[in-house]
């Protein structure tokens, strides 16, 4: 069994990473999801002592704060410490994924109707006199 104070520190530097490596936060479901994928196992808060993950959250400011956005979703947001400072303002300094205004599409074509009683004009038949069949025009040279 491993001790708590170890299981908290390593918890919480593998929480802090989580947490800074994405801009503006992570909404508050997909906290557990991304630890998890880090990690390859689940926020250890009952081990911690705690009831419930928003508890554990809350009862660590050092390295995660929790706001709300205009929207009412709750984000959970990472507070970087003296060694993860420089990584969050790299962070901070990427582009945003800006949301590209969709172009209104054209309608596509349809082929015009062709009216049912529409018949194509005859060929007329051209009689050739003379020359090799190539230029018409031309007889016989």
């Amino acid at each position: 069994m491993e001790d708590t104070g170890a299981l908290m520190v390593k918890t919480k530097k593998y929480l802090r990473s989580a947490l800074i490596s994405s801009k503006g936060g992570l909404p508050a479901e997909q906290v557990y999801r991304d630890y998890r994928d880090i990690v390859g196992e689940g926020i250890p808060y009952r081990r911690l002592g705690y009831e419930t993950l928003d508890s554990f959250l809350n009862a660590v400011p050092d390295v995660c704060r929790i706001s709300r956005r205009p929207t009412g979703e709750v984000v959970v947001l990472g507070v970087a410490d003296e060694t993860t400072k420089h990584i969050q303002e790299l962070v901070n300094r990427q582009n945003s994924k800006s949301k590209k205004k969709a172009k209104p599409k054209r309608p596509t074509r349809r082929p015009m109707q062709q009216s049912t009683h529409w018949d194509p004009p005859q060929q007329q038949s051209q009689q050739r006199v003379g020359g090799s069949g190539r230029f018409p025009n031309q007889r016989g040279r």
